[in-house]
């Protein structure tokens, strides 16, 4: 398999300094299955997310990015080679999730938030059923993953870090179960959004 050298540089450099600024602790990372697809579940509500999430994670995982940060040449290039998928936030579109599904079907990870936008109060809002429809079209595993206190270190709108201890929690995979359909979409989120609350309560 290809590795991603830029990728895998920044992976130790982040894990020295992540530490460093907040203690950063993963816990149940053994969930995550060594190889083949798998899509890693989490709560939102930092522009710190991604990073956390990729520090403590073992495997080079994809994420997805807002459209905009892929206007112009350098920044976008380093985007792409990072593992980043561009996403119009209004307008999913059908090449977005193409993107996923390549990747996917690639037995790499992905992560997505399952709320579709940031927290703005820091507290787990209603699931959307993306992460869902994903996981039956690509017949892949979804990992819960709680980020505890990435609000405090960067709540929107701040300007300054706050070197909070934050903590990855990752749960045990759950798998789709029965056809691909709407109803079945609905119940998966909300059994990945229960998960992901246990995840939260759970010392």
């Amino acid at each position: 398999m290809k590795i991603n050298l830029l990728y895998a540089f920044l992976h130790s450099i982040g894990r020295f300094i992540l530490w460093a600024l907040f203690r950063l602790e993963n816990i149940g990372a053994e969930n995550i299955p060594r190889k083949g697809r798998v899509i890693l579940a989490a709560n939102h509500a930092s522009f710190l997310d991604p990073v956390l999430i990729g520090t403590a994670c073992s495997r080079q995982m994809f994420f997805l990015a807002k459209a905009e940060l892929f206007e112009g040449f350098f920044f976008p290039l380093f985007l792409r080679k990072i593992n980043a998928i561009p996403m119009d936030r209004d307008n999913a579109s059908a090449l977005t999730f193409r993107k996923l599904r390549e990747v996917l079907k690639e037995e790499k990870v992905v992560l997505l938030f399952p709320e579709g936008t940031r927290s703005k109060d820091g507290k787990l809002q209603e699931g959307k059923p993306g992460v869902a429809f994903i996981s039956y079209l690509t017949s892949s595993p979804v990992i819960p993953t709680f980020i505890e206190n990435s609000f405090k270190a960067l709540p929107p709108g701040a300007k300054m870090l706050s070197p909070v201890k934050i903590t990855v929690k990752f749960g045990k995979p759950l798998y789709p179960q029965g056809k691909g359909n709407k109803e079945n979409y609905k119940k998966f989120t909300f059994l990945i959004m229960e998960e992901i609350r246990k995840l939260q309560s759970h010392p």
